[in-house]
């Protein structure tokens, strides 16, 4: 009986599969089944897949031309027969308890998605960062919802570290034409659809920060429907919940900044992104200056930005080719 539909997609990622998919074949929960979308991967990540599905029944494969990361969640989603769905990027890894503990708080509270916290993890195996520590959380009410995410931030943006009931997934989009922020869009979905979301504060989730992941891609046309996005998002949440304006403008300013940094790092300048990134910025400067959730580097970049854009772009610029962020 498959209970959790673990959904993996696969893309260039050859080094780091084998040690993916163990992770959750070692899982004390084994009422699962894992579905690998392998994206057109240039490297051997297929043959990777295919040897797994030959050698566990509860593993298939779906092989397809190359359509982006949501896309390949959506194709996994339509081939899934699990009572919930979890995502996992191939390059990274799950603790051996994540599904047993994950399912069974969603048993217990009748949650449509419980949220673990995820543990960041460099290259070279050391955590970044430190762990958040709280009692669990049970959002039974759209405010404690968007609370947790923009304010407190313990519902992450990611679509990855979270179980999610299947029919309540399967009413979500799955839009193909974002560069960045399509997990941020599907979790803001999420949000307004679900009727309880359980939050818990392990962290069974072990991302992988490597250099050459999307997030620091350079920029293309598709960046241009991120920043329309991440607006779009930002209006909605703050006309149905205008207590949390202020907090709401400066959470956004920082995910819509990341616009122009994905030029710097490709010397791709869209003018006209950047002057409709400044006049938003110029609108919203005294919520994300005054707000004490913003770290004070990200306050510079933003009025940086709206006065002296050149001055960010050589910064970031320099920075990126001294660190490679």
């Amino acid at each position: 009986m498959c209970e959790i539909s673990v959904i993996i997609p696969v893309y260039n990622t050859e080094q780091y599969l084998k040690k993916c998919v163990d992770s959750v074949l070692g899982q004390t929960f084994q009422k699962f089944e894992i579905i690998l979308v392998e994206d057109g991967s240039p490297d051997q990540a297929g043959q990777i897949c295919d040897e797994y599905e030959k050698r566990d029944e509860r593993i298939r494969v779906i092989h397809q031309k190359n359509c982006g990361l949501a896309l390949s969640r959506r194709n996994g989603l339509e081939a899934a027969k699990g009572k919930y769905v979890m995502f996992l990027d191939s390059d990274d890894w799950i603790d051996r308890k994540m599904l047993s503990a994950l399912y069974e708080t969603a048993e217990r509270t009748g949650a449509d998605v419980v949220c673990s916290q995820l543990r960041r993890v460099a290259e070279t195996g050391a955590p970044i960062g430190e762990k958040i520590e709280f009692s669990e959380i049970i959002c039974n009410d759209r405010k404690d919802m968007v609370y947790h995410l923009h304010i407190t931030r313990y519902i992450n943006t990611s679509a990855v570290t979270k179980l999610i009931r299947r029919p309540l997934l399967e009413t979500v989009e799955f839009p193909g034409n974002l560069a960045i922020g399509e997990e941020h869009d599907m979790v803001s979905q999420l949000v307004w659809k679900a009727a309880k979301i359980v939050i818990t504060d392990a962290a069974y989730y072990n991302y992988l920060m490597r250099g050459g992941s999307i997030s620091h891609s350079g920029y293309n046309p598709k960046y241009a429907n991120s920043l329309e996005k991440y607006m779009e998002i930002e209006r909605a949440f703050e006309q149905a919940f205008p207590k949390y304006q202020g907090q709401l403008r400066s959470f956004y300013a920082e995910f819509e900044m990341a616009v122009i940094t994905a030029m710097c790092r490709n010397r791709s300048y869209d003018r006209a992104v950047i002057r409709k990134l400044r006049e938003h910025l110029r609108a919203h400067k005294k919520e994300i200056c005054r707000s004490t959730a913003t770290p004070f580097y990200l306050k510079c970049s933003a009025v940086m930005i709206i006065y002296c854009p050149g001055v960010f772009i050589f910064l970031f610029r320099g920075i990126h080719l001294l660190t490679g962020r």
